[in-house]
């Protein structure tokens, strides 16, 4: 029925998917094939990660797991889970989110310019198609990560104070869709939720 027919039509509009926070190497095991099963159904042809593709727990301000894998280690898996999105999303626009900027932080705490890093793209060895974003806006929808966009409404809030339509990541505990409307139009604020 309706998913064959968005299969065969060839879509005359943008249809984003959105990737919530992977938080590599520790996402869900089975998520990209659900994205990827999820994205064919809905006719998806433009993917865009939401933020926080790399936990870099290892790089955290907040103190650490004893027993978990040191950076190098933790590098190296994550580079190992994020080939397989490689793959399934050759072309894709990727939002920055507080966790990738991680080891910018780290370097800006002990004074270290951000220009005498590599970019995120070279330190994980993305794909030249995966466009970095600090937000984008498609089709007059704005895509950000999400920081300081919390609370019981945050990406509701979020769409009211930047005045259109706001989809966000970062707040894992819930996820949704709410919208606010008057006689001359309409706007949402989504939290995808991981």
């Amino acid at each position: 029925g309706l998913f064959r027919d968005r299969k065969k039509r060839k879509p005359d509009r943008t249809v984003v998917g959105v990737i919530g926070d992977l938080h590599t190497p520790f996402a869900h095991p089975n998520y990209l094939q659900f994205c990827v099963d999820t994205f064919k159904a809905f006719g998806v042809n433009r993917v865009v990660f939401i933020g926080d593709i790399f936990d870099q727990h290892t790089l955290s301000f907040h103190p650490k797991e004893p027993q978990a894998v040191g950076t190098q280690q933790e590098r190296a898996m994550a580079q190992i889970q994020i080939r397989g999105y490689f793959e399934a999303f050759p072309e894709a626009d990727i939002v920055i989110g507080n966790h990738d900027e991680r080891v910018f932080r780290i370097a800006a705490s002990v004074g270290l310019d951000r220009d005498v890093l590599k970019p995120l793209n070279e330190i994980y060895g993305l794909p030249k198609k995966w466009r970095l974003h600090d937000e984008i806006i498609i089709d007059g929808v704005l895509y950000k990560h999400g920081v300081n966009c919390g609370g019981k409404d945050g990406a509701l809030n979020t769409a009211l104070t930047e005045r259109m339509s706001t989809v966000i990541g970062h707040y894992h505990s819930g996820g949704g869709v709410k919208y606010s409307a008057n006689k001359r139009d309409i706007i949402f604020g989504m939290n995808v939720g991981c």
